[in-house]
């Protein structure tokens, strides 16, 4: 099994241009929900978090992300959301499950970040983000650091 799994951890890895030592798997585990309207950047990003030995949940848009919190059971340990998605953006959908949900982590993705209201305030209170193309390890560690970071208002958040 070990062997099986080394040869997909190099493959992946020569995929995505990273050494196959960056997508070792995690210590902890973890319940990650993941929301990009990007089908193939989701993918990927579902392959790089999966080989961790993280549970990802992948959706397609804010309003997915906001339906797939449990009602009951096991919450998710961290949110990842894509800053610009249709029906419900990464931002608003932060905003409804910060309401819900006030001890959830988040981390926000983007391919862009424009001088726009929604971007504005990410920077602005002082909320995780990773720009998109954005090397697996970076991904990687800004998961293991957020997962390791308990949130609580009086906390800043790692940028």
């Amino acid at each position: 099994m070990g062997e099986v799994a080394n040869k997909a951890d190099s493959a992946l890895a020569r995929d995505l241009g990273a050494a196959p030592e960056v997508l070792r798997r995690s210590d902890a585990p973890a319940r990650l929900l993941l929301a990009d309207d990007d089908a193939e950047i989701a993918m990927l990003m579902y392959r790089i978090l999966s080989r961790q030995g993280w549970q990802v949940v992948r959706v397609g848009d804010g309003f997915q992300a906001v339906s797939a919190w449990p009602a009951e059971g096991i919450p998710f340990d961290l949110v990842i959301l894509d800053l610009y998605m249709p029906r419900k953006n990464g931002y608003q959908a932060y905003q409804e499950l910060r309401k819900l949900h006030p001890e959830a982590r988040f981390l926000f993705v983007s391919g862009w970040f424009t001088e726009d209201a929604c971007a504005k305030r990410v920077v602005d209170e002082g909320l995780p983000y990773l720009l998109k193309p954005f090397d697996p390890q970076d991904l990687i560690s800004m998961v293991r650091l957020l997962l390791r970071v308990r949130r609580n208002p009086a906390e800043t958040s790692p940028t």
